[in-house]
């Protein structure tokens, strides 16, 4: 099972970092996939992002700890990394899946928001949970539609 855990956070990691092309032969993974998928899909997908970036900062911890073998240890950068992984698994944990699949719903309930990758979403969604200021999440909106395909 952790295997598959791995699997499925590496998939995620790739596609939210834009390592990996946001394509799956002619499907794009942006607001016409999401309003398409049914809902399991959609819990899947928002299960394997919040597990993913989890495991993606606790990597990051492991490889520093690696590092430490090598005589490249640096406790501050540890400490920051660690003090960092320990807060987003909380506010991952802490996270009401069904709250942030309607705000998934409602960002791409504007036909506007549409052809923006689910990467975008998900960005914007996390700055709405977290609180940020309507002004700044509409400015962020309209600087990724500036950029988008």
């Amino acid at each position: 099972m952790r295997i598959n855990h791995a699997v499925t956070a590496a998939l995620l990691i790739g596609l939210l970092t834009g390592n990996l092309p946001a394509y799956a032969e002619d499907k794009r993974f942006d607001g016409q996939f999401w309003r398409q998928s049914d809902a399991t899909t959609r819990r899947l997908f928002v299960y394997g992002f919040m597990r993913g970036v989890v495991q993606g900062q606790d990597r990051v911890a492991r490889q520093l700890l690696l590092k430490a073998r090598t005589g490249e240890f640096r406790p501050e950068c540890h400490q920051a990394v660690s003090k960092n992984a320990n807060r987003l698994e909380t506010e991952m944990t802490q996270m009401d899946r069904h709250l942030f699949i309607g705000a998934l719903d409602a960002f791409y309930a504007i036909p506007s928001n549409r052809p923006l990758e689910l990467k975008w979403a998900v960005l914007v969604v996390m700055q709405q949970l977290k609180g940020t200021a309507t002004e700044d999440i509409e400015r962020t909106i309209e600087e990724l539609k500036q950029h988008a395909p």
